[in-house]
């Protein structure tokens, strides 16, 4: 009588655990992938950075921008903390790119970041852009 309460109970305590188990099995197994989508690249391989690399660029304009990206950042980091100095810079790679660029791409530019910030305010549940302005306002 007392060996079949405890396999009955082993029984049980083996099918309570051993969901729990699998559950942990597929976490890990779900986490591999992600690992190995982000492997990574050389700069040559990751080109244009964000909007950028999704606009339909020549080469050569792909060329200009990265020596434009390159030149900017060697400013950047030359200005330090100096706001002023830094917004001046910005300014300026703006200009340059959307010389680069032309009139027709920067609008398509303007329109993939526009998305992009829709999207990650929809990810992180905050409030867009356009809201948080509209509270400093009041």
């Amino acid at each position: 009588m007392k060996s079949k309460l405890i396999t009955s109970l082993l029984l049980a305590a083996a099918f309570v655990f051993a969901p729990a188990t699998n559950a942990a099995d597929d976490k890990k197994e779900k986490k591999k992938p992600a690992a190995a989508k982000k492997a990574k690249k050389s700069k040559k391989e990751r080109g244009l950075p964000g909007a950028l690399g999704k606009l339909e660029l020549s080469a050569d304009q792909k060329k200009e921008v990265l020596a434009l990206m390159k030149e900017t950042g060697a400013k950047r980091k030359e200005a330090g903390k100096d706001k002023a100095k830094v917004r001046e810079i910005q300014k300026a790679h703006q200009a340059k790119l959307a010389e680069i660029l032309g009139k027709e791409k920067v609008a398509e530019l303007k329109k993939l970041n526009a998305e992009a910030r829709k999207a990650r305010g929809a990810k992180k549940g905050g409030a867009k852009p356009e809201a948080k302005k509209k509270k400093k306002k009041d």
